[in-house]
């Protein structure tokens, strides 16, 4: 508790010297939300949507708990994570072992660059076999082009598998940057954890590891189509102060939201390893509408911790409110649950509190889903994937992260983000009959 308390100060002394007016304002200052207001805004409009659903909710999660599960009491905080998921595929009759012989891990890869190629004009090229040196022999190695301007962008190295001498998960790096007077092109790896194949089945993809696949791919992308000439600016990068790393997951989250279009995965699907079948336009719906459908839990508590903490590092005076008093109120009005008298878990919550960069700054997962949330809703706006891919990739992913982001965002949309898309994507429109609150600035 000490050393909380120590760090909490230390950064609200900092932030006072430095003339701001609380920790969240300094932290804020230089990202893309720019200010506690708009966060504040934001995440008001989405506990006005979201909250209502998550009450419903726990009764269709009691019930299945109770007939499925045989839980005889209550439900607590902890069962949540298992119980939202199960209760979703039951609810939509999804099996998710079933639907990973419809994704080899290559085949979908495949098919995910030519969606990729299609909406951004882009080729991706194997030059596995052309004597580069590899880590491993199951790496692959792509050369990608721009197909508009006959670019070569640079090279992609995958190497895919878990592997027993393999160390940690998924992650993609940017391994070099191009440097046209030495004659070097631009080097990006991603680093996969797929179920390694075997003698007598291919790589099969589970649904939470084609999102990574996807959030990934996005990254790789996302480095591969910056023009700036510096590796600081290339993306935004976290946590540094002056760059507004709130928005750096914006694209790949934007494509690790195909899963829940269900034109986009079955697209990337491939026909079921077993019997051959495709993907239906029905089962697909419902597998779209099981995994956002499992996702609610998650994001509520997100929901919860980004107002906790910005409540916490807005304040200006520290003693207007002690720490543990202001969660236990804010766990009341979110969740139903007995609270435990011996609950402590901000003192231990590293994502708010581990690095003082952090501070002020859990918004920025809801943050991007609704970037990219935002942005899926212009394509189906614009109905012409084609032009405004070209726009998304000329207007935000060439400039990386030269210029501010609000402003990128602009040049794109036109106008500021809408948290319409993000409401109506854990609240359908269907279920909501009040006035749809589509700006930030309310």
């Amino acid at each position: 508790k000490k050393k909380f308390l120590a760090s909490i100060y230390c950064s609200e002394g900092l932030a006072k010297t430095l003339g701001y007016s609380s920790v969240a304002d300094h932290r804020l200052a230089n990202k893309m939300a720019a200010s506690p207001e708009t966060v504040r805004n934001f995440l008001n409009a989405l506990t006005r949507r979201i909250r209502p659903v998550f009450i419903d909710r726990m009764e269709s999660w009691s019930a299945y708990a109770q007939i499925k599960e045989m839980m005889s009491g209550d439900l607590q905080a902890h069962d949540l994570a298992y119980i939202c998921r199960r209760e979703a595929k039951l609810h939509y009759d999804v099996d998710p072992l079933d639907l990973m012989n419809h994704f080899p891990f290559w085949p979908t890869f495949q098919n995910l660059t030519q969606i990729i190629g299609h909406i951004f004009g882009l080729k991706f090229k194997d030059i596995t076999e052309t004597g580069l040196e590899r880590a491993h022999q199951d790496a692959k190695i792509f050369s990608v082009k721009d197909t508009s301007t006959g670019e070569h962008l640079g090279r992609l190295y995958i190497d895919p598998y878990d592997r027993e001498s393999k160390r940690g998960g998924w992650n993609t790096l940017l391994g070099r940057m191009e440097c046209r007077t030495r004659g070097l092109d631009k080097l990006v790896y991603l680093v996969g954890s797929a179920i390694a194949p075997t003698e007598n089945a291919p790589s099969l993809l589970h649904h939470q590891q084609l999102q990574q696949l996807l959030f990934h791919v996005g990254r790789a992308v996302q480095m591969l189509l910056s023009r700036s000439p510096y590796r600081d600016i290339a993306i935004p990068w976290s946590p540094f102060y002056a760059s507004d790393w709130d928005a750096m997951d914006m694209f790949p989250a934007f494509l690790q939201f195909f899963v829940y279009k269900p034109s986009l995965l079955q697209s990337l699907s491939s026909p079921h390893l077993k019997n051959g079948s495709t993907i239906s336009d029905e089962h697909a719906n419902n597998v779209c509408l099981a995994l956002s459908r499992a996702t609610l839990w998650e994001s509520y508590r997100s929901l919860f911790w980004a107002d906790f903490d910005l409540t916490i590092f807005e304040m200006e005076d520290r003693k207007q409110k002690f720490w543990l008093d202001l969660y236990r109120e804010m766990s009341k009005e979110y969740f139903p649950f007995k609270a435990d008298r011996n609950d402590y878990h901000p003192c231990s919550f590293i994502p708010i509190f581990g690095l003082q960069p952090y501070m002020g700054m859990y918004y920025r997962k809801l943050w991007t889903e609704m970037l990219a949330l935002d942005i899926h809703e212009t394509f189906d706006y614009e109905d012409d994937v084609v032009k405004t891919g070209e726009r998304l990739k000329t207007t935000i992913l060439a400039r990386g992260s030269g210029d501010v982001a609000k402003e990128l965002y602009r040049r794109f949309q036109g106008r500021d983000p809408s948290v319409g898309a993000i409401c109506d994507f854990y609240d359908p429109p269907s279920f909501y009959h009040l006035d749809n609150e589509s700006a930030l600035g309310r």
